[in-house]
């Protein structure tokens, strides 16, 4: 799955199928405070890292009514969760920002 925030700070889930993958692509032209901003319903953002909240991934995936797509994503919540890549309080993921 791909986080894309776009330079007009709109933001959308692609490959919503692909739970094997997962990270966070902005434009070089976003700052951090325009991706904190762009982000503020989707993830928190920390030092070049985002904490991406399980619930909007849910909400935008058009997959999300499949029950193969859950339990793919479960699965991707368990190795995030091996990682130390699931943030104990609320369950967010966290992928790293790549900028292009």
């Amino acid at each position: 799955m791909i986080v894309e925030v776009r330079i007009d700070g709109s933001v959308t889930l692609l490959e919503a199928q692909n739970t094997r993958d997962f990270k966070l692509v902005a434009s070089q032209r976003l700052t951090e405070e325009d991706l904190v901003q762009a982000l503020a319903r989707v993830a928190d953002v920390a030092s070049g890292h985002a904490w991406v909240f399980q619930h909007w991934i849910q909400e935008n995936s058009p997959l999300a009514a499949s029950e193969d797509w859950q339990n793919s994503f479960s699965k991707m919540l368990d190795y995030a969760r091996s990682k130390n890549w699931l943030r104990d309080t609320d369950g967010a993921i966290r992928v790293h920002i790549e900028k292009n």
